[in-house]
This record gives C-alpha cells, sequence and structure tokens, in this order.
C-alpha cells in the first residue's frame, strides 16, 4: 500500500486484462534474498510471513525495512521476537471449487490454503 492506501495490482503475463497482486508460495527450503549486500543464505521451511518478504523482493525488487514495512497480516500469525517477520500461520483460508471445471480446478490448485500480507511504502509515494 502506498500513503494513499492505494493497492499495487499487475496484469498477469502473457493473460490479458487477469489481474493480481504480487503472489507466490512457501518454500520448504529457501534463500534469504532480503538482506542486499550480504551473501545469501539457504534456511529451513519459510514461514507465511517469510515467504510473504522473499515473493514480494522476487516480483517487486522491494526490500523490506528499507523500502516497505510489514502493515498487517490475515490470519493473523504468531510473531517472534524479530519484529515479526518470523511469524506463522496454521489456519489460512480454503475456497472451494467443487463442482466446477474452471483453471483452478483443472491446475490442481482448488482447495489451496490462503493467506494475505500487506506491506506500506516507507516514503510515502
Amino acid at each position: 500500500l502506498n500513503s494513499k492506501s492505494q493497492l499495487l495490482v499487475g496484469e498477469r503475463h502473457g493473460k490479458p486484462d487477469q489481474w493480481q497482486c504480487p503472489q507466490g508460495g512457501v518454500d520448504d527450503e529457501w534463500t534469504d534474498t532480503s538482506n542486499a549486500g550480504h551473501p545469501l543464505t539457504t534456511k529451513p521451511k519459510e514461514t507465511i510471513v517469510q515467504a510473504a518478504i522473499r515473493e514480494l523482493h522476487e516480483e517487486t525488487g522491494l526490500i523490506i525495512d528499507r523500502h516497505v514495512i510489514l502493515d498487517s497480516t490475515f490470519p493473523t500469525p504468531s510473531t517472534g521476537n524479530d519484529g515479526g517477520h518470523s511469524g506463522s500461520s496454521n489456519t489460512g483460508v480454503r475456497y472451494s471449487t467443487a463442482g466446477s471445471s474452471n483453471w483452478l480446478t483443472k491446475a490442481g490448485l482448488a482447495g489451496q490454503e490462503l493467506h494475505w500480507t500487506v506491506f506500506r511504502c516507507m516514503d510515502g509515494r
């Protein structure tokens, strides 16, 4: 979100007139790319918030605590002693596409667990 609470939404590559926010999945093993200028490190399974931070950086180049701050998550994660960056939640939101033949069902994505993480731009633009 920017200072006017406008949401970043982009048109999907190769799918005209289909829009989405930056998004992605949780990796079982991942590389920390959020600390620019320092060596990359491989870490064990990500939390929901760690995955959101990684995906935001991969898809937009934005870096947590440099360009954006963590604003909120849904469902609300538990947090550790690192400013909320290690938060995780065991309960996401699931949706059903039972009985439909939409692309989610065909791609085997129906019923995925969804979590939302909101970041706010730090520079006020």
